[in-house]
């Protein structure tokens, strides 16, 4: 499946409205929030492979050693051959909140609530033609830390989340972060 002019990442789209501070905030607020100053940069990972999230439009580009699990109407994107079943990944999670998306505020404020941690301020804007809401999050049992974006779709909310565990953030969160960059709505 290859990606036309026609189907712009979420960093293009941006772009495209002018959003680029906006954007650029979000993401050096997550990157500073979780890189902490003098790491070096790593070589960004080749997203080879291809997933469509077909119920709600969303194409995943990942790494070609990672994989893709489907459950339900969930999606699982995580590297393969870690184990993640204490639930603090490292994983990207694609899933989807049966709600009226004028409950967006509502449903965001109740994320929030069930961590365990320290969340960022909401930050609010619009993809596609649909609102959304990105926060992040660091939370202290289990020690884990990621990022959620909550987007109201026409009939329902979809969801985007990675969490990455404490002690294996240096290594997965800058991939989980550019999988999440990268995620186009068609």
């Amino acid at each position: 499946y290859n990606r036309s002019d026609e189907q712009p990442t979420f960093v293009e789209i941006f772009s495209m409205k002018q959003h680029w501070a906006f954007w650029l905030a979000a993401i050096a607020v997550t990157f500073a929030a979780f890189l902490g100053a003098g790491t070096a940069a790593a070589q960004p990972p080749d997203l080879s492979e291809t997933t469509i999230w077909e119920p709600y439009g969303f194409e995943v580009l990942y790494p070609a050693n990672w994989e893709v699990v489907l459950q339900g109407e969930q999606m699982s994107v995580r590297p393969r051959g870690i184990n993640i079943d204490a639930g603090t990944g490292p994983e990207l999670i694609l899933f989807p909140i049966p709600a009226d998306p004028a409950t967006l505020d509502n449903v965001t404020s109740d994320y929030i609530d069930s961590i365990s941690g320290t969340t960022s301020d909401v930050r609010e804007d619009e993809v596609a033609g649909w609102n959304y809401r990105l926060f992040t999050f660091e939370q202290a049992s289990p020690a884990a830390e990621g990022t959620v974006v909550l987007i109201a779709q026409t009939d329902s909310i979809a969801g985007i989340a990675y969490i990455v565990p404490a002690d294996m953030a240096e290594e997965w969160r800058p991939i989980l972060s550019l999988i999440l960059e990268e995620i186009t709505i068609y």
